[in-house]
């Protein structure tokens, strides 16, 4: 994942204008909790499995969902498609005529649509741009919240408000679900009026109250709503502060 992910908000900031993107991220992080919010489902079933075969609950998750990651990664190696400059030789995908016209859109907007030479002066420069580490420390606590919720969700529900670990597994898939309707939503928003440093305020906002619900209060559901809206909040942040990265560096 730490590699995967900064690989594709490259590649699909390189693809739209500044003021598309957003949505776009909003639909990566969507297909991301969906697929999570499925995983915990699918090891539902798959811990009902324990003892088959000589496997034990966790091993039959291992092995179910690696096999299948594997597989689907062996074919999205010809599958995705390139930069846009070079997007007429990947399989099946644009021709010679819409890659220079998807070339055009973004030259028009940033002009960075051409690689900066390599030298190691540029790479200085840029390390030396606090920007880049005011960006990398939002990125940070962002993802303290998101490693957070990812793994300790079912702990809470369990521990802290009484599920089986079951139920607590299957709990843990509905927050996700929801985060796709805040995630699409800002998303739209940022990308219509040009809004980015509003939005991750509203979200951060939205998380906050969220953690004091799941925190500080002793109501089952009242702390469950808390778990849905800080989820929510940080998911719609991932696409919000990786448009806000990329609408501010070119190159």
């Amino acid at each position: 994942m730490s590699g995967i992910y900064p690989g594709l908000t490259i590649l699909i900031s390189s693809w739209y204008t500044r003021q598309e993107q957003q949505l776009r991220f909003a639909y990566l992080q969507s297909g991301e909790v969906i697929i999570l919010a499925t995983g915990s489902i699918v090891n539902f079933g798959l811990s009902q499995l324990d003892g088959r075969r000589g496997l034990r609950g966790w091993q039959w998750m291992f092995l179910v969902q690696g096999v299948a990651t594997c597989t689907i990664g062996i074919f999205t190696y010809w599958w995705m498609v390139d930069f846009p400059e070079k997007s007429q030789l990947s399989f099946r995908f644009l021709s010679t005529e819409e890659m220079e016209r998807v070339v055009t859109r973004i030259q028009e907007d940033r002009g960075d649509v051409k690689p900066t030479p390599f030298t190691w002066s540029n790479v200085l420069r840029h390390f030396l741009d606090p920007k880049i580490y005011g960006f990398a420390a939002m990125f940070f606590l962002l993802n303290v919240v998101s490693t957070a919720l990812a793994y300790f969700t079912p702990i809470i529900l369990q521990g802290g408000m009484g599920f089986s670990s079951n139920q607590a597994i299957l709990l843990s898939a509905p927050p996700y679900y929801y985060a796709v309707i805040p995630a699409i939503l800002t998303s739209r928003i940022g990308d219509k009026y040009r809004l980015r440093g509003p939005i991750i305020s509203f979200n951060a906002a939205c998380l906050i109250v969220g953690f004091v619900l799941l925190g500080f209060t002793s109501q089952v559901t009242v702390r469950y709503v808390g778990v849905f809206l800080a989820t929510g909040a940080y998911i719609s942040n991932w696409a919000a502060l990786n448009s806000y990265q990329a609408n501010n560096v070119t190159g």
